[in-house]
């Protein structure tokens, strides 16, 4: 990935203190923005220049403007019309900030986005879907905040195994989901987390490892989970966030274990 030892031995630490906090932006409702610092430490562990790089679950376009300034090629999906324009503004107006890395954004749900990218081409994926509802929406129509948490989930393991057929040899998958409270339900914690990660193994992946993002002294951490996939060939699973495989892809699950935030 062309890191430095250095820079290695500093962005491969089990707890990550260095970067910007979690933000809202006033424009997209409860949806939380991560910082493109983050997003960028995971770009270029994950990745090389001109490698590709996909979020099917874009929001507000995070993923596709680290990536188009770390000279990465970004395919990125967003179902909600006026989140994607929200996204397309963003990523316009980063453009004359950024170097040469490509993009090709779409306002269409991820299962359909995943149908259009061609197998074993991406090099990482780094996402972050809506929380499930916690109502019944029957105007479903491929936005997984309308679906309740079993539908969800359902499509969510379809959309594992999208991920499985388009990354390459060697890939990875972040996913950034939060935990949360669901009290009208009489769920004191749902552990998002574990489910996603459940979906993942399901579709072939392992856990490795888990690094924590914390982000703010007050407000809760965010964990970043490595899984591994065999594919066959030799699985080195005793480092953290590492690179070094053989005939494996690797499926990283990030969470956000955050009171901030609550259910759709």
């Amino acid at each position: 990935n062309g890191m430095s030892a250095s820079e290695w031995a500093k962005h491969s630490r089990s707890v990550w203190k260095d970067l910007p906090p979690l933000t809202e932006d006033p424009r997209l409702k409860k949806m939380i923005v991560l910082p493109v610092d983050l997003i960028d430490r995971i770009v270029n562990i994950y990745s090389k220049e001109d490698d590709k790089v996909l979020d099917p679950f874009m929001g507000s376009g995070t993923t596709v403007i680290s990536a188009i300034r770390n000279n990465r090629f970004c395919y990125g999906f967003e179902i909600d019309s006026i989140v994607y324009k929200i996204a397309e503004e963003n990523i316009v107006n980063s453009l004359n900030l950024l170097v040469n890395g490509g993009y090709q954004i779409s306002n269409v749900d991820a299962i359909e986005g995943l149908g259009s990218i061609e197998d074993e081409s991406i090099q990482v994926t780094i996402t972050s879907p809506s929380l499930p509802s916690n109502k019944y929406v029957e105007d479903y129509n491929g936005e997984f905040n309308k679906l309740p948490y079993d539908p969800y989930m359902e499509r969510m393991s379809y959309v594992m195994n999208e991920l499985y057929r388009v990354t390459k040899m060697g890939g990875y998958v972040a996913f950034v989901v939060t935990d949360y409270r669901n009290i009208k339900n009489d769920e004191p914690y749902v552990e998002l987390h574990s489910d996603i990660a459940r979906v993942g193994k399901d579709a072939g992946f392992l856990y490795q490892d888990c690094i924590i993002y914390d982000h703010n002294d007050n407000r809760g951490l965010l964990s970043i989970f490595l899984i591994p996939m065999i594919i066959g060939g030799i699985l080195l699973v005793n480092f953290v966030l590492s690179p070094l495989f053989f005939s494996s892809k690797y499926y990283s699950r990030i969470t956000v274990d955050d009171a901030l935030f609550t259910e759709n």
